[in-house]
């Protein structure tokens, strides 16, 4: 569901609520027959609040008694509480905040033990300027973007994973100027 980074402000809007329990609905409706589609994700990057808590509890149970498909959530690192009740497993994301290895391996390992022994994978991964070789110290450096998913995927199998999502490359034509890493490309992400 479109639950990306969503303040809890938002969350807590009727309107929202409403709005993710018809479009799960319209997601069984339109996808659940497809082989290919094994799971629903929830939410992604949010942090775990009791507003959140409660709309992933409908929206899990609405999937659930509508499918037999499996029902995850992606929470980010630092993650301090974490309600796993309704989720089969769960995505950890791993974001450049987290850069030093041992930080993300120790920031991994406390959320699997939040999450009472659930499945989980790590995602990963960083924007890059195109054709940026400057090297590993610079962040926005194809080099960098190799350092950080290396060191992240040897993390994941060091604790356990049950497999990556890598976010590398995603080239699309956007509406608006994308400024974030500076690119000759600004309508392309």
């Amino acid at each position: 569901l479109p639950l990306y980074n969503v303040p809890t402000s938002v969350l807590k809007l009727d309107e929202i609520e409403v709005f993710m329990k018809n479009l799960a609905k319209q997601y069984i409706n339109a996808y659940n027959n497809y082989v290919s589609l094994f799971a629903y994700g929830v939410s992604e990057g949010l942090r775990e609040t009791s507003v959140l808590d409660d709309l992933s509890k409908q929206l899990s149970a609405i999937f659930k008694s509508n499918s037999n498909k499996f029902v995850y959530k992606v929470v980010p690192l630092g993650t301090k509480t974490l309600n796993t009740d309704g989720f089969d497993f769960l995505g950890i994301s791993a974001t450049s905040d987290y850069f030093i290895r041992g930080t993300v391996l120790a920031e991994v390992n406390k959320l699997k033990e939040l999450s009472k022994g659930k499945p989980f994978w790590l995602s990963f991964g960083v924007a890059v300027q195109p054709e940026n070789h400057n090297g590993y110290s610079d962040p926005l450096s194809i080099e960098h973007q190799a350092f950080f998913i290396k060191m992240n995927y040897n993390t994941s199998r060091e604790a356990g994973s049950i497999g990556n999502v890598i976010s590398s490359f995603n080239d699309f034509e956007l509406n608006h100027p994308y400024l974030t890493t500076n690119n000759p490309g600004i309508y392309d992400c």
